[in-house]
C-alpha cells in the first residue's frame, strides 16, 4: 500500500480468473472442431437438397398418424417453397443478364461492374432458408475461430511472461490464480481489520488521559491554596498559629474543645492489669 497502491486492485482487474477457471482450453477446441464437422455436413446436405428438393421422398413415419400428416404437410409446403424461390431467383438472374445486355448496349453507363458483383452475390448465395442459415452459421465459426487462435496466442504469451512451462493447462493456471487472488483478499482484509483495532485502541487510550488530565485540573482547581500548601515538601515548617484576637468564634470553639480532649485524657486514672493467679489458686479461682 505504500509503494504501489494501484496493485491492491488486482481483483477489481481480473473479475474473469474464477470463470475462467472452470474452462478447458481442451475441450473447447474438441467441441469446436466436432461444430466444424457438422456445419459442413449439413451445407453438403442442403446442397443436394437444392440441386434435388423435387426428388427427394417424403421420410417414413415413425410417429402417430395424425403427426405424420402434419410433417407430411410441412415438408409440401417447405417443397412449395423451395420452388417457388428458386424460380425467382433465376427470373433475378435473367433480368440482371437483360441489363448487362444492354449495359453492353450503352458503354456510357456505370453501373455494369455494380450489377455484375450483384449476380455473382446472387448465384452464391443459397436458394433457401436452410441454406442461408448455414452459410450464416459458417461466417460466425470462422470469426470464433480466428477469436481462438488470437485467444490462444495471447495465453501462450502470458505463460512466457511468467516464466510458466507452455505446456501448462488453462484452467490448472488459472485456478491458480484464482487461489492466489482469493488469499491475497483475505490477508487484506485481516490486515485492514488489524489496522483499524489498533487505531481504536489508541483513540481510547488518548480519550482516557485525556480524562485524567481533566478531572486533576479540575481537584487542583478546587484544592485552591490548600492543595498547594499540601504540595509543599516534607521539611517545612508548619504554618504559625493565629493569635487569639486574630480567630473567629468557630476556630475559639474548637480550639476550646481540643484543649478539653486533651486535659481528660491527661488526667484520665491509668488502669492497671490484673494479673491471673497461676497454679492451684488459678483452679480454686475458678470454682469460687
Amino acid at each position: 500500500k505504500r509503494n504501489d497502491e494501484p496493485l491492491l486492485d488486482i481483483a477489481e482487474e481480473l473479475t474473469g480468473v474464477q470463470a475462467a477457471s472452470r474452462v478447458m482450453m481442451d475441450t473447447l477446441r474438441a467441441d469446436f472442431g466436432q461444430m466444424k464437422k457438422g456445419i459442413e455436413v449439413v451445407d453438403v446436405f442442403v446442397e443436394e437438397l437444392e440441386a434435388n428438393a423435387p426428388d427427394i421422398p417424403l421420410p417414413s413415419p415413425s410417429a402417430s398418424p395424425s403427426t405424420n400428416r402434419k410433417r407430411q404437410g410441412k415438408l409440401k409446403e417447405l417443397r412449395n417453397q423451395h420452388t417457388f424461390m428458386r424460380k425467382d431467383s433465376e427470373g433475378s438472374l435473367q433480368h440482371f443478364d437483360k441489363g448487362i445486355d444492354n449495359a453492353d448496349a450503352s458503354p456510357s453507363n456505370s453501373s455494369v461492374s455494380s450489377l455484375q458483383i450483384a449476380i455473382q452475390e446472387a448465384q452464391a448465395m443459397p436458394k433457401s432458408e436452410v441454406g442461408r442459415f448455414v452459410l450464416e452459421a459458417k461466417r460466425m465459426l470462422d470469426l470464433v475461430d480466428g477469436e481462438m487462435t488470437t485467444m490462444v496466442s495471447k495465453f501462450s504469451g502470458v505463460l512466457s511472461y511468467l516464466g510458466e512451462k507452455p505446456e501448462r493447462k488453462s484452467h490448472d493456471f488459472f485456478s491458480l490464480l484464482h487461489s492466489f487472488i482469493r488469499d491475497f483478499n483475505f490477508s487484506r482484509q485481516r490486515i485492514e481489520r488489524q489496522l483499524r483495532s489498533v487505531a481504536r485502541q489508541k483513540r481510547i487510550e488518548k480519550a482516557k488521559a485525556d480524562r485524567e488530565r481533566m478531572l486533576a485540573s479540575k481537584e487542583d482547581s478546587k484544592e485552591g491554596p490548600a492543595g498547594a500548601a499540601e504540595a509543599k515538601p516534607a521539611g517545612a515548617k508548619p504554618p504559625r498559629a493565629k493569635p487569639p484576637a486574630e480567630m473567629t468564634i468557630d476556630e475559639h470553639a474548637q480550639a476550646a474543645a481540643m484543649d478539653y480532649a486533651a486535659m481528660a485524657r491527661a488526667t484520665r486514672p491509668k488502669r492497671t492489669p490484673r494479673k491471673s493467679p497461676a497454679g492451684p489458686e488459678r483452679r480454686q479461682s475458678m470454682f469460687f
